[in-house]
């Protein structure tokens, strides 16, 4: 039995919501994963800074 123009309708909304669904999740992801890198950016930068400021504080000749 062939499905009827309303079924065949019903299919094609469900495909059009879930392929949406799938495109916010992807933008998600790549929102979530590239949060993540900056903030191991701003850790590593820290680390960098705060390890340069020992450095330089351990280089300076008290009076």
């Amino acid at each position: 039995m062939l499905p009827t123009e309303k079924e065949n309708q019903k299919t094609k909304n469900m495909n059009e919501f879930i392929t949406k669904l799938q495109y916010e999740i992807q933008n998600e992801l790549e929102t979530y994963f590239n949060l993540l890198t900056l903030n191991q950016h701003e850790k590593d930068i820290n680390f960098n800074v705060s390890n340069n400021t020992n450095e330089l504080q351990n280089e300076l000749i008290p009076i």
